[in-house]
């Protein structure tokens, strides 16, 4: 499963309430021709994640939920010195949270937030390399601000955030910061809580936008093999320049062979139009090729 876990710092208020969702155009170069009629594959696949967002959303505990906004408030409380509330407002979340883990006292983490961000690179895969000469060139001369500054832009991908509740130290943390306020230690009730916010625990999905428009230029050369078998070609073409993008931009470092078997099934679909040769076959292998791949970013692979 291409997915990343940490610890969340200082963001979770951002998109808690209304689910983040971004859209950062990088860079415009060096887009062929065939982009223009399959980057609609990129926007719907932005659009089902975000759908997809929504309705896990629905799906949250709605009283672990609130037990998280109330922490927050809690913490608003106290920096204007209103204590009583504050002690108020944490049993409240304590109550809030009980609730929820008795719906499944086996649950180490409760889902209380998730949030859909897009980064969209337009490049080529000369353009990357170029790029990640510079950086190479970049750290060799001790520049290394200017070489992370490059290397964050390097990405084009959409991410699925999710935020979870950790049972085993979050419920304390707020018992915890009542007994501080009650000892007249707000400051230090304001810092547990603090950091109770920050121990959320994030899980992320990344799924690689080069990929996507692989797949799209893929499913539009099928459609046109017959009636336009050089618009065909130059979909190919621009899906087997998507994946390029994708493994010099790294999504493969973990999975060459993947990235191996989804460009050979490409150049045997284009050795095939090239000549007379049938094509469905090559069509269906090669969608399925990428349907396993995004697969196992989605984490869905078994």
């Amino acid at each position: 499963m291409y997915a990343l876990n940490r610890k969340i710092h200082n963001s979770l208020p951002l998109w808690i309430a209304a689910g983040l969702f971004s859209i950062s155009l990088m860079a415009t170069q060096g887009a062929t021709a065939a982009s223009a009629k399959v980057k609609a594959a990129g926007q719907n696949a932005v659009s089902t994640a975000r759908k997809n967002a929504d309705k896990k959303r629905e799906s949250f505990n709605s009283d672990a939920v609130s037990a998280v906004q109330f922490v927050d408030e809690t913490i608003d409380l106290l920096k204007d010195g209103k204590q009583d509330d504050a002690v108020r407002k944490l049993e409240a979340a304590s109550g809030k949270l009980e609730v929820a883990m008795s719906a499944n006292p086996e649950l180490k983490l409760i889902p209380v937030a998730t949030s859909v961000t897009a980064i969209d690179l337009v490049t080529t895969p000369e353009r990357v390399k170029a790029d990640l000469e510079l950086v190479e060139d970049l750290l060799d001369d001790g520049d290394v601000q200017t070489a992370r500054s490059l290397l964050s832009r390097m990405r084009s991908e959409i991410v699925t955030t999710t935020a979870f509740i950790p049972l085993d130290t979050y419920p304390d943390a707020i018992k915890r910061a009542v007994r501080e306020i009650a000892a007249h230690e707000s400051k230090k009730a304001e810092q547990t809580l603090l950091d109770a916010r920050d121990s959320l625990v994030e899980d992320r999905v990344i799924l690689p936008l080069p990929v996507v428009r692989a797949q799209g230029a893929i499913d539009e050369a099928e459609q046109v093999r017959e009636s336009d078998k050089d618009e065909a070609l130059r979909d190919l073409d621009y899906a087997s320049s998507q994946l390029k993008i994708a493994r010099r931009l790294g999504y493969f470092y973990t999975d060459t062979a993947a990235y191996r078997a989804f460009k050979e099934d490409i150049e045997n679909l284009k050795h095939a139009l090239e000549g007379t040769s049938k094509t469905e076959q090559l069509f269906d292998r090669a969608k399925n090729s990428v349907n396993r791949l995004l697969d196992k970013f989605h984490g869905t692979d078994k």
